[in-house]
């Protein structure tokens, strides 16, 4: 059996897949990360992984397992549109390593 994970990343639009072999009926949190880590994301700046629930047309926060009957099919595949939210990327600016004290109210 093959598993489609289509997903998007932070406030970037673009869709992005990722088909690997799945013959479970169920997949981890971590494996999940593990998968979108084997393709490239950098996971250090992962704050949430939500996926799409075509029940309630609404996206929610993937918990420890998630079973994958309810999944659409396309092709021979399952699809798990998925949408990892991440931190954003602070600059490094002398400001931002460099905090002066705050004067005393006096």
């Amino acid at each position: 059996a093959e598993l489609a994970l289509r997903y998007t990343l932070g406030a970037d639009p673009t869709r992005l897949l990722l088909r690997v072999n799945w013959a479970e009926d169920v997949i981890s949190a971590e494996q999940v990360i593990a998968l979108l880590q084997a393709d490239g994301v950098d996971t250090t700046r992962l704050k949430a992984v939500r996926a799409f629930d075509s029940v309630f047309e609404a996206w929610s926060l993937i918990g420890a397992v998630l079973p994958l009957e309810g999944c659409s099919q396309v092709g021979s595949a399952r699809l798990l549109e998925l949408r990892a939210e991440m931190a954003p990327l602070l600059p490094l600016t002398p400001s931002a390593l460099v905090r002066e004290p705050t004067p005393s109210p006096c």
